[in-house]
């Protein structure tokens, strides 16, 4: 999915909390979004995905408006919430609400290969460990198979192994042609996997650059060294 922000504002009573403008997200390709806390990086995936209204914005996906759309994008939330059934039904809970036609076994199968979640299926998601947790949010974000995936901090709470997981499975997405927008603070995470890096700093886009450009635009500074003097 192509996404073009020509504007997108936030603002709360009377400051603003982020103006970004002429940002073209190209289709299948891996967005890293990347800044310090606060910088506004949530507050503008969680508006391209509606759960958020902007104050002003002009977005167009695939040359459409969010409400064509809206049921072809999927948003993995940093503050998630896992309620108290099995995590199967954890995972389905979108099947209540999609207007699409979807196979959602397969999709279930399909992803939960990446993880050994299958033996946990029937247990109550609210006992799982942290990093299980944030596994089945993820899976309930991917179920619809949608050609958008917002993820904010996917890996939060997970061991070397889980996150090892995780990017295969971000990788996997691209393979399969869905554009991946993916907010971090892993900076060896979006050297892995990042197609193009946001970077944002007080509300506000400073670059969108490919990823291998970054030292070439920065006087060869890291990506760490970068978010230090953003």
């Amino acid at each position: 999915m192509n996404i073009k922000i020509k504007y997108a504002k936030k603002r709360y009573d009377d400051k603003i909390v982020l103006d970004v403008e002429n940002i073209d997200i190209k289709s299948n390709n891996i967005y890293a979004v990347v800044g310090m806390n606060g910088s506004g990086k949530s507050t503008l995936i969680n508006g391209m995905a509606g759960v958020e209204e902007f104050s002003e914005c002009s977005i167009t996906y695939d040359g459409k408006q969010f409400e064509e759309v809206k049921d072809n994008i999927s948003l993995m939330l940093q503050n998630f919430y896992i309620f108290n059934d099995t995590v199967r039904n954890n995972i389905l809970l979108p099947v209540k609400y999609s207007k699409k036609k979807i196979d959602f076994q397969k999709n279930l199968e399909k992803y939960m290969k990446f993880f050994n979640l299958e033996p946990l299926l029937d247990k109550n998601a609210r006992k799982l460990s942290g990093g299980e947790k944030t596994k089945t949010a993820l899976l309930r974000a991917l179920i619809r198979n949608t050609d958008l995936v917002i993820l904010d901090e996917p890996t939060n709470n997970m061991d070397v192994d889980g996150i090892k997981a995780v990017e295969e499975l971000i990788m996997y997405l691209k393979e399969e042609g869905k554009t991946v927008i993916l907010i971090t603070h892993n900076i060896m995470q979006v050297e892995r996997t990042a197609d193009y890096v946001l970077f944002i700093d007080k509300g506000r886009v400073v670059e969108c650059v490919e990823r291998k450009n970054i030292k070439n635009i920065f006087d060869n500074l890291s990506l760490k060294e970068i978010l230090k003097v953003l």
